[in-house]
């Protein structure tokens, strides 16, 4: 992964982390986080992000999808 996609996905992982920090209730916030750490090649997060968006919203079909 070169230096610049891996700053921006750093930094969009930062801002979601804001966001549920904010909101923990918040599941398009784990969701986007979740796309942003499977972008970064960290799966067990993404996972763990799309279950926490599921656990808020069971019918959450872009976790779902995502989760697989």
């Amino acid at each position: 992964m070169n230096l610049n996609r891996k700053l921006i996905l750093t930094g969009a992982i930062a801002l979601h982390d804001r966001a549920i920090a904010a909101d923990p209730r918040n599941e398009a916030a784990y969701i986007n986080r979740g796309s942003a750490r499977r972008f970064a090649r960290d799966y067990d997060g993404a996972i763990a992000d799309y279950d926490a968006a599921i656990a808020i919203k069971p019918n959450a079909s872009a976790a779902i999808a995502n989760r697989g």
